[in-house]
Order: C-alpha cells, then sequence, then structure tokens
C-alpha cells in the first residue's frame, strides 16, 4: 500500500529527505502537463516543475493542510508560470 501525502511529508520534515523522492515520482508527469499546457514552451515547462519543487521542498512546514498537498503544489506551480507569463 502506498503512502499517502501527508504520511511522506511527516517523514520528510523528521529529517527523513529522501521520502522527497516519492512526492516527485507521484506528481512529476502532471506537474509537467500542466506546466507545459500553460507556458506553451517544453523546456521553460521543465524548469518551472523543477522550481516548482524547489520551492515546495523549502516551504514544505507552511503547507498547514497536508491533505490537500497536491492542491497546494499545483498552485505553486500555476503561481510560478503565472511569474513566468508577465
Amino acid at each position: 500500500m502506498e503512502a499517502d501525502d501527508s504520511s511522506i511529508i511527516a517523514k520528510v520534515l523528521d529529517g527523513d529527505t529522501e521520502q522527497f523522492g516519492e512526492i516527485v515520482r507521484r506528481y512529476q508527469v502532471g506537474l509537467y502537463r500542466y506546466a507545459t499546457s500553460m507556458v506553451g514552451d517544453h523546456d521553460v515547462a521543465a524548469d518551472m516543475v523543477q522550481d516548482a519543487f524547489v520551492r515546495a521542498y523549502t516551504n514544505l512546514a507552511s503547507c498547514r493542510d497536508r491533505e490537500r498537498f497536491r492542491l497546494w503544489l499545483f498552485r505553486t506551480l500555476r503561481n510560478r508560470c503565472f511569474d513566468y507569463l508577465k
């Protein structure tokens, strides 16, 4: 059985930073598709996704509703894409 996002986040925040790789594996393809649809450029989309993961990792403790982590992560990416498009 696969661990939920909330459990993984708790492990990462407790120091098991390798667990963040599971988050990346879980969401990388969907985030990339979303970013590509927003910015229309594959290379830029890949950069936006990488940046969103870095921001998510850096600000993980500020994700108050861990049950809605996916939404929080996609919102992070969306905001980064909007910044790029300005």
